[in-house]
């Protein structure tokens, strides 16, 4: 459920809460209200673009957003709110002690942890991480894909990480990449996987593996030149003691295991052994392998600054209309 509020209406709650669309339910909602005391509200995002909108136009308690972005908004974030540091000790000593983070201001947290790769049907492709990007596009010829509509995870297909590339160098790469594959671009791929023409998905962990829950012969894997560790941050901004008391539960295991969980995204506190009868038993053996066997394997992704942000984000809009006309 998405809530729109007026002004005036946000203003009347005490906790108003910025996040991804489907980590919020009436469930989580009413259970942190009748914890801390509080009214809370919260509003929804589907993209970077819309968060960064939301976050400009409106006063928010806490805010739950993409890493890559941080550097964005880090100026009304960094120790605005409560101090955090002791949950934060509890993550995976494989998490905390990452450089990613040791550099968060005192009041930012990880909410949840996020790699890319590939979503494929097993039964039509047969492919593997040692294979080169190039060999896996040509197995994708007069085949229908989808590519994540992301600044920042479709250029990994063609560039380094931190490389510059030029759009007339970047246009160039992805059109001999996708030379005769039918590329649509999507973050939304449960609208796609059901199309059988459609045999691999640029996708993100979890979500893939909500996919593989309902149909099996979907594999995913990870791809050494596309996945990087990114992920969720939660932040509070104000150090009111109904927001600090949402913060602390919303930021704590627990909590943080519920919803992240619904929603199949990796956690930052590592395996979850003593969840065990709690959640999902196909989540469950999803995030726990990750660590085991993915983990060590991938890189954090960095977060660019503002500025390589923005140059990024707007090469990405001008290399969309090219790759889809």
């Amino acid at each position: 459920m998405s809530l729109t509020l007026t002004t005036y209406q946000k203003n009347a709650f005490a906790v108003n809460i910025l996040s991804w669309w489907g980590y919020f339910n009436s469930e989580i909602v009413s259970e942190l209200e009748l914890k801390c005391g509080a009214k809370i509200s919260y509003d929804e995002f589907y993209s970077i673009d819309e968060f960064l909108k939301r976050f400009h136009e409106q006063e928010y308690s806490i805010v739950i957003f993409p890493q890559s972005t941080y550097n964005l908004v880090a100026q009304k974030v960094a120790n605005k709110g409560i101090d955090i540091s002791d949950i934060r000790k509890k993550y995976a000593e494989s998490v905390s002690n990452s450089g990613f983070a040791k550099n968060l201001p005192k009041n930012v947290g990880i909410f949840a942890i996020e790699a890319a790769g590939f979503l494929y049907n097993s039964e039509k492709l047969t492919i593997g991480p040692d294979l080169p990007l190039e060999v896996i596009f040509q197995k994708l010829k007069n085949k229908k894909i989808i590519i994540l509509d992301n600044p920042i995870e479709p250029m990994k297909l063609v560039s380094k990480l931190g490389e510059q590339v030029s759009f007339e160098e970047a246009v160039l790469r992805f059109k001999k990449l996708f030379t005769n594959v039918d590329v649509i671009l999507s973050n939304d791929i449960a609208n796609f996987y059901k199309d059988e023409n459609i045999v691999l998905l640029h996708a993100w962990i979890g979500n893939s593996y909500e996919i593989i829950k309902k149909n099996p012969k979907y594999k995913f894997m990870h791809h050494p030149k596309v996945s990087y560790i990114g992920g969720d941050l939660i932040a509070s901004l104000d150090k009111n003691p109904k927001t600090s008391c949402v913060m602390k539960i919303l930021a704590d295991k627990e909590m943080n295991t519920k919803i992240i969980a619904h929603d199949f995204r990796m956690s930052p506190y590592g395996s979850l052994q003593e969840f065990e009868k709690k959640i999902d038993p196909l989540y469950l053996q999803v995030n726990n392998s990750f660590f085991d066997k993915s983990y060590d394997k991938l890189q954090w992704h960095g977060r660019p600054s503002s500025n390589e942000f923005q140059k990024i984000s707007e090469l990405w809009q001008k290399i969309k209309v090219e790759i889809q006309n």
